[in-house]
């Protein structure tokens, strides 16, 4: 990076440079374990609560330590479940959704998310067998997930006043991404 330009026309390093500024590990998680960080950055005005979903408990959950910290810096859950399409086919049966996916919010842009995303990218690919993954995103950051090579499905919808879309990526896709972050942070 130039560091000779002022910082604020100073070009934005890339995720994996960014990654670099915060020394932090990922693991599996319990659900106890994520709902503070999915309540605070996801829905602070609900209650605890309503951060918590029914099919929790048969799902994985993935957190983002910093070096020294016991509580999650980033969480993501994924879950065993199909393409919401109207003509399923095998790639959509097999398929993997993560759900509530919160970063702090002092952490974010320093390829933190980008990490734990790749990480489930490669667990749906590699260890659940997923031909696809898939998720509900708020459409604020529907241009953050296609840089991550994910594409948008279906008609806009909302939850509450959010207005969200379904993205998805294919197995190969997500493994290769997965792989790359994997690599460096097992």
């Amino acid at each position: 990076m130039d560091n000779s330009l002022p910082a604020d026309i100073r070009p934005a390093a890339p995720d994996s440079a960014r990654a670099e500024e915060t020394d932090f590990g990922i693991r599996e998680i319990s659900v106890e374990e994520t709902l503070a960080l999915r309540h605070s950055v996801l829905w602070p005005d609900l209650p605890l609560s309503a951060v918590r979903l029914p099919d929790d408990d048969s799902g994985r959950h993935f957190g983002a330590f910093s070096s020294g910290s016991p509580t999650p810096i980033a969480v993501i859950s994924i879950f065993s479940e199909p393409l919401p399409i109207d003509k399923p086919d095998a790639t959509a049966s097999k398929a993997v959704r993560f759900r509530k996916f919160a970063c702090r919010q002092d952490l974010q842009g320093r390829g933190i998310g980008t990490a734990l995303l790749r990480r489930i990218f490669w667990v749906a690919a590699a260890e659940m067998g997923a031909q696809a993954v898939w998720c509900d995103a708020r459409t604020s950051s529907l241009p953050w997930y296609q840089r991550r090579g994910m594409c948008p499905f279906g008609d806009r919808f909302f939850k509450g006043p959010v207005e969200y879309v379904r993205m998805s990526i294919m197995a190969d896709d997500a493994l290769a991404e997965g792989t790359r972050e994997y690599a460096t942070r097992s």
